[in-house]
């Protein structure tokens, strides 16, 4: 399971756009373990960090040796 929220502000492509920031958990729950992620960038929209809250524990699962079948696994993601 992901849980995961992103913060952003508007995209206007001036020096007045914000940063932006992202965090989640992922919980395996095969070991009873999570893992925290967290992530900014100096500017962005708030639909990339909520996306990206999602990537990186994905991006984690699919290069680390988490015991993934070749054909892959279900994922449990809760965002608002």
């Amino acid at each position: 399971m992901i849980i995961c929220d992103g913060s952003g502000s508007v995209w206007d492509g001036t020096e007045k756009s914000r940063g932006m920031g992202w965090g989640a958990k992922l919980i395996q729950a095969n070991e009873m373990t999570s893992i925290d992620f967290s992530g900014s960038a100096s500017a962005g929209t708030n639909n990339v960090a909520e996306i990206l809250a999602m990537l990186h524990p994905l991006w984690f699962l699919e290069q680390a040796d988490a015991g993934l079948k070749e054909d892959g696994c279900q994922v449990h993601v809760v965002t608002d």
